[in-house]
């Protein structure tokens, strides 16, 4: 820390604590003067996706892919750490899972928040200026830092027919757990055919009685699976990430097409039960709301209908015939955007945009007209520079070892090295990673199958 003014000059402030700031914080932990460093979260302790903590709702990730394991396998702060210390370990491998459960992420990523100085809770920042450095102002005082880090996650993206409408009886999935069905609806209708949307009707399924009926609409062509093959999840690695960064911008938004299922269809174990329990309905096997399916079916329109109705107008995208649903209750399980927060507004002039999003460089810091000294890092806002790996958590450890090293020199050796193809880390000999066939493709780009 540096002392101007009547101010400390921290390292790096960060803002925001959701998994991404947390794994920074983390990283940057075991690093030196990593009291230099402080992260700010408004809420007063850590929540992850408090409007979708289903009981049954599991992670899409291996367990291992945590705040640091990948880059720092012995990092005090791991999820095996975290399974130690509550003698949770042996059992914890005895239920031979890939994935655990979102209520137990939750309580790791607790676990860790609680561990560490730098993270301060119930503490939001309003603004954040640049004069030499970064001036911050939160509810709790006024600071400054060389480097931000801006972790405050995504924000819920709704259809151009339901913005800024706050229509009674519509809610995002984001908010499903907030909000309660009334207990005399008859129509549900979920919109959107990803994950959340299929986690809310496998969750209307299970708790929902017999006469109620429940349509789920999506405008893709069916309810599809999320991809996990092993040539697909190669996607999720540092070196394809890499690789994608280097790509011409037209080639990017190529790949995020062709990548989309990788990251946002639906957990095939997840489909096998929604399609199950409807066939047991239909065929009154056990009891349970009926299920309509919609696919290749757009939202164009939404009204209210009545005191507590609403009209939904769809879209049949196959033969562009329109229809009207009446529903009860309306779930818009239509995603997510990333948008930088309120606070950094005065900072836009300085930022180089394009297309309203920031240009970055290597490090996920941002171009800017600032110190060169001084870096503005932007987490989970790469996915058009990154491709869809960016907003999962499979890189996420990957991505604040990047951004750690770049704020304390002193880790690169120990975080991101073993990620260099053998032959291209400190101290290698020419011939150190074996054949020279072997050698001349780790330093060569890999190509994608022709």
């Amino acid at each position: 820390m540096t002392r101007g003014d009547d101010l400390i000059t921290h390292r790096l402030i960060g803002i925001g604590v959701g998994p991404a700031n947390l794994s920074l914080a983390a990283l940057l932990d075991t690093s030196e003067n990593s009291s230099d460093d402080v992260f700010f979260e408004a809420k007063e302790s850590f929540q992850w996706h408090a409007g979708m903590m289903l009981p049954d709702a599991e992670m899409q990730v291996h367990f291992l892919k945590d705040l640091v394991t990948p880059v720092d396998p012995t990092n005090p702060h791991s999820v095996l750490a975290y399974a130690v210390s509550r003698g949770e370990l042996y059992t914890l491998l005895n239920t031979r899972r890939q994935r655990v459960s979102r209520r137990e992420f939750e309580a790791y990523c607790s676990w860790v928040a609680r561990r560490l100085p730098s993270v301060r809770f119930g503490s939001e920042v309003l603004d954040v200026r640049w004069d030499g450095a970064f001036e911050v102002t939160t509810t709790d005082g006024a600071y400054r830092a060389q480097h931000l880090s801006i972790g405050t996650g995504v924000v819920p993206k709704v259809p151009a027919c339901a913005q800024g409408r706050g229509l009674p009886g519509v809610i995002h999935s984001a908010d499903f757990l907030h909000h309660s069905i009334p207990a005399d609806a008859t129509t549900i209708v979920v919109v959107g055919g990803g994950q959340s949307g299929a986690e809310v009707v496998a969750h209307l399924q299970e708790t929902l009685a017999p006469d109620v009926a429940v349509e789920w609409i999506t405008r893709r062509n069916n309810f599809l699976p999320l991809d996990e093959s092993p040539f697909v999840e190669d996607i999720f690695t540092p070196e394809a990430s890499e690789e994608f960064f280097h790509r011409p911008a037209g080639v990017r938004m190529r790949l995020l097409a062709d990548q989309q299922l990788a990251s946002d269809g639906v957990s095939d174990y997840l489909l096998e039960r929604i399609y199950r329990r409807m066939y047991d309905v239909r065929n009154g096997y056990r009891e349970g709301p009926r299920v309509r399916t919609s696919a290749a079916t757009e939202l164009v329109g939404l009204e209210t209908a009545g005191p507590s109705g609403t009209d939904l107008t769809v879209r049949d995208r196959l033969t562009d015939e329109q229809r009207t649903v009446r529903a009860d209750f309306v779930v818009l399980a239509t995603g997510y955007e990333q948008t930088l927060p309120e606070a950094v507004r005065p900072l836009l002039p300085l930022i180089s945009l394009d297309d309203g999003r920031p240009n970055l460089r290597p490090d996920f810091s941002v171009e800017w007209e600032g110190s060169a000294s001084s870096r503005i890092f932007v987490q989970n806002g790469a996915r058009h520079a990154r491709g869809v790996a960016d907003p999962n958590l499979s890189l996420l450890a990957w991505r604040s070892a990047t951004i750690a090293v770049a704020v304390a020199a002193d880790l690169g050796k120990r975080l991101l090295e073993p990620h260099l193809p053998p032959d291209r880390r400190a101290g290698a000999s020419p011939h150190s990673s074996g054949s020279e066939e072997t050698q001349d493709w780790a330093r060569e780009p890999r190509r994608s199958a022709e």
